[in-house]
Order: structure tokens, then sequence, then C-alpha cells
């Protein structure tokens, strides 16, 4: 592969995951399979970008103030992108006990009493352990990086869901090719690198990559359960999960 086709594909994985306007010249599903392995590099990128400006920003105003405008300057960048399939999958599964039934309800615009619940919680589990870490700029990369590792990881395990063609979801990545995956666990590896380099000993940092296996495999079984499968939605919820455990992680073994 070409330097120049490398960076097509980043370009790819970066537009469909930020509000970034990138020029995509020739889009196709085969295309995004294989850019997927680059989510979690474009999480990387995320990560740097917010903490620079967490950086920035606490040099004139205070961490808690400083941690709610990048938690703004996030769903900007992203969109609420994750946080929107977090919302539909809460409203799905704890709406109704059809299968059916929960696909419809993840398709609906509207939000509902299980989002509302499931965002706040995730906005206080957030700002709280943000708050929190001294190391919050290794713990923005790090979090934003292994989370899409995980829920990228997910494609594949299990049979994509779709009802109808009607979705809001945007079109996903179906299968990993081989190397979309050498890309995404390359880019784990790095971030667990940097994870020891901040302190994180050898023992944490396998307690850190057994916990988010764990987590992986309840989540696919969760999946399965409630509509034999996954969606977009699910893997952004998974995505917002594996965030804010590795921002608890972090928390628990480096302050």
């Amino acid at each position: 592969m070409t330097l120049q086709h490398e960076i097509a594909l980043f370009k790819l994985a970066l537009s469909f995951l930020t509000r970034i306007p990138i020029h995509i010249d020739d889009y196709s599903d085969d295309k995004l399979n294989k850019a997927s392995g680059y989510f979690p590099l474009v999480g990387v990128f995320i990560g740097c970008l917010l903490g620079l400006c967490v950086y920035l920003l606490q040099l004139v105003l205070p961490i808690s103030v400083s941690v709610v405008l990048v938690i703004i300057i996030g769903l900007l960048l992203t969109g609420g992108f994750h946080e929107d399939g977090l919302a539909d999958v809460a409203d799905g599964f704890g709406g109704a006990f059809d299968a059916h039934r929960k696909l419809e309800i993840m398709k609906d615009s509207r939000l509902g009493t299980y989002g509302t619940l499931a965002l706040i919680s995730l906005f206080a589990i957030k700002y709280q352990t943000l708050v929190a870490i001294s190391h919050i700029v290794m713990a923005l990369i790090a979090g934003h990086g292994i989370s899409r590792a995980f829920a990228t990881s997910i494609i594949g395990t299990c049979p994509y869901v779709t009802e109808d063609t009607t979705s809001k979801v945007k079109p996903i990545a179906k299968h990993l090719p081989s190397s979309a995956q050498n890309r995404l666990w390359h880019t784990f590896c790095v971030l667990c690198a940097v994870l020891f380099l901040y302190g994180m000993s050898l023992l944490q940092l396998i307690a850190l990559i057994v916990t988010c296996f764990a987590v992986r495999s309840v989540l696919i079984a969760w999946f399965k359960k409630h509509i034999n499968g996954y969606t977009g939605d699910c893997l952004g919820a998974a995505q917002q999960i594996f965030e804010v455990l590795i921002y608890c992680l972090v928390l628990l073994f480096l302050e």
C-alpha cells in the first residue's frame, strides 16, 4: 500500500467520525471497511486536540470549567456521534422487550427517558473523573484512542443488524479486514506504551487490558441478547462505555 493510499484511508476515517470538513474523492463500503482500522488513530487525534484545549484553558480558568468546556468541544468536534448511539441503545434496550421493537425505538430521532438518564450519567462520570485526574492530557488521548480500538474490534464478532434502509444511522463497516485489524491493534499497543511511560506499572497495564477485554465480551453478549447482533448505535455506545472505563482505570491506577 502506498503512503497516499493510507492517508486517503485515514482521511475517510476522520471524515466519518468527526465533523471536520474533509473532501473525499472516492467513497465505497470496501474503503470504509479498510479505513476502520484507523478509527483508533482518529481517536488519538481527537484526544490530542482536546488535550491541547484543556491544557490552554486551565491556564486561565479553573479545571472544573476547563473540563466542561472540553467536553462541549468534543461534542462539537464529533457531532455527538457516539453519544447519540449510547442514547439510542439505552432507549431501545430499555423501552421494549421485542428485538424488532427495540430496533424501531433506536431509529427514532426522539430522545426518551432511558437515553436521557444514560447521557446524564455519562457526562457526570466524565466530568468527575477528568476533574480528578492530574494526567488529564494523557487520559484524554488514551481514553479516546483505546475506546475506539475496542469499540471497532466488535465489528464482525456477531451479525450486523439492519431492519431496513430507513435507519437514521450512517452506514458502518460490517467486517474488519486483516489489514484494518493490524492497524487497530498497533495503535492500541502504542497507547499502552504511553500509559506505561506515564507511570502505569506492568501489572496495572495488564489489569487494564484484561478489564477492557472482559467488558468487550459483556457488551457483545448484551447486544446479542437484545437484538441478536449489533448496529452502528451499539458501536457508538461501546465507545462511550470504554472511554469512561479508561478514565476510571487511569484515576484508579495513577492518582
